[in-house]
């Protein structure tokens, strides 16, 4: 599970010990007509909680979403000062879904953009477990690449198991900013999932 932010976002999560749904970062690459749709989508009826009140995961590192921003796409989910930044300056911290569901009643999983209008959602510990299997077993949809795994409220730091980087002078930027860390993931170099997306 691949949850993608701003290097400038990273202090602030490591001071808060977790990743905060609500918590504003100092960068933000949503659109504010995404995050007003996100504030308006519930995920299991009238009553219930919020899409922006869970930490959102992919379940790929070549997520539709993603993509788009590494190729400079127009999308309207991505604010318009997000279309200057290049995917380099980004870290992709990588969980488990076992690590990350220690409350089960906590996980949402979508077989699609959370707020898209025919997007299914699975908020129920039998329900979810049986979307997420269908999802990574189907060699033959790309519903995989737009699905979210939403965790309600926060997800500990100490959950994430990997920090993956774009290059050697981003690694060393993130072991120094995870020196005073009391749980230091591994960092890894891995070019390809920061790459520009060629075409097959």
């Amino acid at each position: 599970m691949y949850h993608v932010t701003h290097a400038s976002n990273l202090p602030g999560i490591l001071d808060s010990g977790a990743l905060n749904a609500e918590t504003s970062p100092v960068t933000d690459i949503s659109s504010e007509e995404a995050r007003t749709a996100r504030r308006a989508t519930t995920v299991a009826g009238p009553d219930s909680a919020t899409v922006a009140e869970h930490v959102p995961f992919y379940l790929s590192p070549n997520a539709r979403l993603w993509e788009s921003m590494r190729a400079g796409s127009t999308d309207p989910r991505l604010a318009p000062s997000a279309h200057g930044l290049a995917a380099a300056e980004f870290v992709i911290l990588v969980s488990t879904v076992k690590t990350v569901a220690t409350d089960e009643a906590s996980i949402v999983v979508t077989d699609g953009d959370a707020t898209g209008q025919l997007t299914r959602f699975a908020a129920t510990d039998e329900t979810w477990k049986r979307l997420l299997y269908r999802l990574i077993s189907d060699d033959e949809s790309d519903a995989l690449l737009s699905a979210e795994f939403l965790v309600k409220d926060s997800v500990p730091f100490d959950a994430v198991t990997l920090i993956g980087v774009p290059h050697d002078r981003a690694r060393d930027a993130v072991k120094l900013a995870l020196a005073g860390s009391s749980h230091v993931p591994r960092v890894a170099v891995h070019p390809p999932w920061f790459a520009v997306p060629t075409e097959d």
